[in-house]
């Protein structure tokens, strides 16, 4: 007897549900940042998570006379900042053929499925941990050059692109579509070259993203469709002149701490530069590093010699480093040309519902109208956020590396 929707339904239920061990292999293997950020107690609400945040507080006390009077004390200026949660979906589909080989051959079409939902599952994790390194407006990164007629596209980071993926690109956030979903057929690290399937026209710093992902979105203001990423969290106003509902330009601390190393390479001072403006202006001292291999292999090129360091050990399938006793995590899609250093406990994952197959009422599984095929999708509903914004430090400009 081959598989019905039914029971196609409780095998997926079973195996590639919330909590089971393919979706936890597959967040260890793709989604290495996405994996240490903890999930906060707190779940948004159609409005979002609030809580009320000291800006400035009463700094009155002091030392007096004996027989003197109290100073006033002063007013706390008090903000309520909020997190709302946005939703991430990956669809996929199981071919009518695919459902009738399980009556002829079961071991083939349990291997089959298995492969195609892990590869849903890797793809997924992966997108979700390129947006937790972003900057929550969706931007994944700029065209270096304009081109017209063209299909191929020079980008200022290509690695967090995978081939296969679709991207729109912008004149800028809320302005002109340049390129249309074009599909990425092959990719040149060496050269930072994308080679798209369809020939597109693009300016200079031609905003990139995965398609649909700008569609609708008309100013910087937002509303955005993606998770806010750690470049978001780690911002001055070079994304957004707002986080988390709050003017930067009325509260100057509500802001990350940017150190800019003006195109000098990764070194010990640079490092303890970052680290002592963390301690300092947020109170409390970084315990994670994360960059690219770029940066790590610099690092351990030129400044190997000059620090006691613990080899390299590999946890996820990632490799972690140490920088004195903080962890050093190297991940390939994270930005090129920076280093961030984060209070790990400092941003945690504000979620309605962790990766999960639609649960909506009825089946897991739904016949495509039309077509000889099953569908289904894997849904994630939540976001990154932080409280205390001036906790978090990012090391930019610095030399990278050649591939």
């Amino acid at each position: 007897m081959g598989a019905t929707l039914t029971t196609l339904d409780g095998i997926f239920k079973r195996n590639y549900n919330e909590g089971s061990e393919v979706l936890i292999e597959q967040q260890n293997l793709e989604a290495p940042m996405w994996g240490k950020y903890k999930v906060s107690p707190l779940k948004p609400s159609a409005q979002g998570v609030f809580t009320p945040v000291v800006m400035e507080g009463n700094e009155a006390g002091g030392a007096i006379f004996e027989r003197e009077g109290f100073q006033d004390p002063d007013s706390l200026s008090s903000q309520q900042p909020y997190i709302t949660s946005k939703l991430v979906v990956w669809p996929f589909e199981v071919t009518g053929s695919v459902v009738r080989l399980s009556e002829s051959d079961k071991v083939a079409f349990a291997q089959g499925l298995d492969a195609q939902q892990k590869d849903n599952l890797s793809r997924m994790y992966a997108d979700l941990n390129r947006q937790s390194h972003g900057t929550g407006t969706g931007q994944i990164t700029l065209a270096n050059g304009s081109g017209s007629g063209s299909t191929s596209l020079i980008v200022d980071d290509p690695f967090p692109f995978r081939i296969g993926m679709r991207i729109d690109s912008y004149a800028s956030i809320g302005g002109a579509k340049e390129i249309d979903g074009a599909k990425i057929t092959a990719i040149n690290y060496t050269t930072s070259t994308l080679t798209l399937d369809t020939a597109s026209t693009w300016s200079d710093n031609s905003i990139i993203c995965k398609k649909n992902v700008l569609a609708g979105v008309t100013s910087t203001a937002g509303p955005f469709k993606e998770i806010m990423g750690w470049r978001g969290i780690c911002d001055t106003t070079t994304y957004s002149s707002t986080f988390e509902g709050i003017a930067v330009s009325s509260y100057g601390q509500w802001q990350g701490n940017v150190v800019d190393a003006s195109t000098a390479p990764v070194s010990q001072d640079l490092l303890q530069r970052t680290f002592n403006r963390s301690a300092i202006v947020g109170g409390k001292k970084p315990n994670r590093l994360i960059s690219n291999y770029g940066q790590a292999r610099t690092f351990l090129n030129t400044e190997l010699q000059k620090t006691r360091y613990e080899p390299g050990t590999v946890e996820g399938g990632n490799v972690v480093l140490k920088w004195g006793t903080m962890e050093w995590l190297v991940d390939h899609t994270y930005p090129i040309n920076e280093i961030g250093m984060q209070v790990s406990d400092g941003i945690q994952k504000f979620q309605t519902k962790d990766v999960h197959l639609s649960d909506l009422p009825g089946q897991t599984l739904y016949q495509i109208v039309g077509r000889d095929a099953v569908g289904g999708y894997y849904c994630y509903q939540g976001n990154l956020g932080t409280w205390k914004r001036s906790e978090q430090s990012r090391l930019i400009g610095l030399t990278e590396p050649s591939f």
